[in-house]
């Protein structure tokens, strides 16, 4: 019997499996469809100082830069609770600038397949919940898996959280450490 249909089937996991750009099609980042804003998120955890960082950025459905932000964290578990934390933290940024049809991109692929199909995972279930409880918020809302060169906005973001030794921070204005990624982005 296949209990997957009755009720989140419960996994324990604590990586998160990248993708490469031989998984996915598209390499290059594309812009929202019409009324849509997309927001690229991503974690990031060094091993070797302990430092824990988010990053997200915003783009409009013309392509043009809206919003971004990066947040270091303070303790995680995992790699993949350091992406959950992440995707927590672009949901509520993006929420209280007043964005409600929003298309999530991210590189981790076991969270997009926690949040897409209804996974839980025990050590991580309040914040999966937390999620999933800020996602019903949008009237419109899609994960999607990318590469992880397709995100590399987002990971400089993250990564600058540690580097630049801040707690949070949002930005309406591009921050100096994406402009040249930026420029080049389309």
């Amino acid at each position: 019997m296949d209990d997957s249909k009755d009720g989140p089937t419960t996994k324990f996991s604590y990586f998160c499996f990248y993708t490469n750009n031989t998984n996915l099609q598209q390499t290059r980042w594309i812009p929202p469809p019409l009324g849509f804003v997309k927001v690229n998120v991503d974690g990031s955890f060094n091993y070797q100082n302990g430092c824990i960082g988010a990053g997200w950025i915003v783009h409009d459905d013309s392509g043009n830069y809206s919003l971004a932000g990066r947040a270091q964290l303070k303790q995680a578990f995992s790699p993949l609770e350091v992406e959950g934390i992440a995707l927590l933290y672009a949901l509520q940024s993006t929420w209280y600038r007043g964005y409600r049809r929003i298309i999530i991109e991210g590189d981790c692929k076991t969270l997009f397949d926690i949040i897409n199909n209804n996974i839980s995972i025990i050590t991580m279930e309040h914040l999966i919940t937390e999620i999933r409880s800020w996602a019903d918020r949008y009237s419109k809302i899609q994960f999607s898996l990318i590469s992880r060169d397709s995100n590399s906005i987002a990971d400089r973001l993250a990564k600058s959280a540690y580097d630049q030794h801040v707690t949070s921070q949002t930005f309406v204005h591009p921050p100096y450490c994406i402009r040249w990624l930026l420029s080049n982005k389309l």
